[in-house]
């Protein structure tokens, strides 16, 4: 269980022995195992309607969609 979390800390870039300049990128995950916004939009309804990757970017809609908050930071980075 404790190796578990470690690996995952350590993929993620938070453990307390990281290697530098790795973190998570959540979009690039995205793109790689749901490019089509399947799973985005089955847990987020608010973003039903947005159509196939669209759903992964709602920030850059012209209108985002009502009741999604807007990104705290730069989610590409």
């Amino acid at each position: 269980m404790a190796n578990n979390y470690g690996n995952w800390q350590w993929v993620a870039g938070t453990g307390n022995d990281t290697r530098p300049n790795r973190s998570f990128n959540p979009l690039r995950q995205a793109r790689r195992f749901d490019p089509d916004g399947v799973y985005v939009r089955r847990y987020l309804p608010e973003l039903a309607d947005l159509p196939g990757a669209r759903a992964r970017t709602p920030w850059r809609e012209e209108r985002p969609p009502r009741g999604y908050p807007p990104p705290v930071g730069d989610p590409g980075r």
